[in-house]
């Protein structure tokens, strides 16, 4: 398999501080949407929001370089709410009840990221997971990412000239397992197809 490889890892790994987090992006695509919540509403279309983390400082034997993680806000026709996805590791949970989310100025929905492992939830606390529990907590960097992101497009049709985004290989080097191996890029993951988070 063919991954990235940082020239200096002690440079790379840490990222970007958040006494820089102006230069921090994220990355996104809008797609149809195939959603509809138990009450009947329907999303019209899924915004995805992608994030890159140099590297996953979770625990020794989960570690590994780099990390792709993201979250799915599904609107309606006219632009409302209908749901939000919060991508977890190789899973995920949707969230339909507005009540359990947090909103900066009424308008962006909140995501908190996991401490190490970059997996994302709607709330502060511990959370389950599959090798080791996550823990969100408040007070850490806030990441404004609709103030600075970049449409990607498609794999077919990347936009803005951004041709780093139809690299197949892994974000980091291969570990042990899967699980230990650099991520591959957002387009070549399954749930760049949103109808896999439904």
């Amino acid at each position: 398999e063919f991954f990235l490889q940082a020239e200096d890892d002690n440079l790379v790994h840490p990222g970007i501080p958040a006494d820089r987090k102006s230069e921090w992006t994220a990355y996104m695509q809008v797609r149809p949407s195939g959603y509809v919540r138990a009450d009947g509403v329907a999303a019209a279309y899924d915004l995805q929001v992608w994030y890159f983390f140099p590297y996953n400082d979770f625990v020794a034997s989960a570690n590994h370089e780099g990390d792709w993680e993201h979250m799915t806000i599904s609107v309606t026709e006219d632009f409302q709410l209908a749901s939000v996805f919060y991508a977890t590791h190789d899973d995920g949970h949707r969230i339909d009840d507005f009540t359990q989310l947090s909103f900066v100025e009424d308008t962006h929905v909140v995501g908190y990221v996991a401490d190490g492992s970059h997996a994302t939830y709607e709330k502060a606390g511990a959370f389950t997971a599959t090798i080791v529990d996550d823990h969100t907590y408040e007070g850490g960097p806030a990441w404004q990412t609709w103030t600075k992101f970049e449409n990607l497009g498609d794999v077919d049709h990347v936009l803005g000239g951004r041709d780093w985004a139809r690299y197949g290989g892994r974000w980091g080097e291969v570990g042990e397992t899967s699980f230990t191996s650099g991520p591959p890029g957002p387009m070549f993951q399954g749930k760049w197809n949103t109808a896999n988070e439904y």
